[in-house]
């Protein structure tokens, strides 16, 4: 299978497959994104891209097939929701239902499902899990013409999309896969160009999301402050909604070289253990030296399309 990733600075390109909590990487490459040509999700430069995209595939013979799109759209809505295990087309219908306060012109509605996969449970959790019927899904709505534009693309490209995915539902599909993060209560935070995602995740389950425009220049000291509040704000968020839980850890993701110190400000103005998302060789093998130059924090959304 192969993910790719149109970041505000980067197109990230994996191969590889998810199974029973391992990702397994055999290919990585990245290449720099044309300045300016996708903004807030938006493609801006048409030309330009499909031009990087074109280079890319010739350059490292990618195929044309069986490839997974995974991009950030802001303006898209989405929401964690419990629905009976009834069929596609139902389940669509009551995600339309969910959003009828938006105009439903021009929308598509789509869903991922997020339950716990029944291989990695216990026996105890398996038995509560049947107390609850029904299955947990990321429930989304995008414009359509915002899609459509990812699917010409590539299309110009002679390239047929598999899937096309949000950015949010590979953190939460990730969240979910890895077996050091089940059970946690902890915080991601995902720089990408100008732009900053937070995802909350509670006893191991995602909670809640928010998307920033960062104001701070990035390598600088004042965007380390600023990442600390809005973390700051996501606890305090936790605190007041009385969930029961603590936050244990705070992970950093996409940082620059030359932002490493980050996690020790952070970690000394929160009081919270704070460090880049891990790489653990028991959940993240990397199995082909094409993929010698992957870093799961810097590439977390075209991982997480993986599974």
């Amino acid at each position: 299978m192969i993910s790719i990733y149109l970041s505000n600075e980067s197109i990230q390109i994996l191969t590889g497959d998810a199974k029973y909590g391992i990702l397994n990487i055999t290919e990585y490459y990245s290449e720099s994104m044309p300045e300016r040509s996708i903004i807030n999700g938006v493609i801006t430069d048409f030309d330009a891209i499909k031009n990087s995209i074109g280079f890319i595939t010739e350059k490292y013979k990618l195929s044309s097939g069986n490839i997974k799109l995974v991009v950030d759209i802001p303006s898209a809505m989405g929401k964690v929701m419990k629905v009976p295990d009834i069929s596609e087309k139902k389940i669509l219908k009551l995600i339309e239902r969910e959003f009828s306060g938006t105009s439903t012109e021009n929308i598509i509605y789509d869903y991922a499902n997020i339950s716990e996969d029944i291989k990695l449970l216990s026996k105890e959790e398996k038995a509560q899990k049947k107390k609850k019927p029904g299955i947990d899904i990321y429930a989304s709505a995008v414009q359509r013409n915002l899609i459509g534009d990812y699917i010409k693309l590539f299309e110009s490209q002679r390239i047929k999309l598999q899937s096309i995915n949000l950015g949010v539902n590979s953190v939460i599909k990730l969240g979910h896969f890895m077996r050091s993060l089940r059970g946690k209560t902890y915080i991601i935070m995902v720089l990408d160009g100008n732009s900053m995602a937070s995802f909350l995740f509670l006893n191991g389950r995602y909670n809640i999301s928010n998307k920033y425009r960062l104001v701070s220049e990035r390598g600088s000291m004042e965007l380390a402050s600023e990442i600390a509040r809005q973390t700051s704000s996501l606890m305090q968020f936790n605190s007041s909604q009385k969930s029961g839980f603590q936050i244990e850890q705070v992970y950093l993701c996409g940082l620059h070289s030359d932002e490493k110190e980050y996690s020790e400000y952070i970690e000394n103005a929160l009081g919270v253990p704070t460090c880049k998302l891990p790489q653990l060789s028991t959940e993240v093998l990397v199995s082909h030296n094409k993929a010698s130059k992957f870093d799961l924090a810097n590439n977390i959304y075209a991982a997480g399309n993986l599974i």
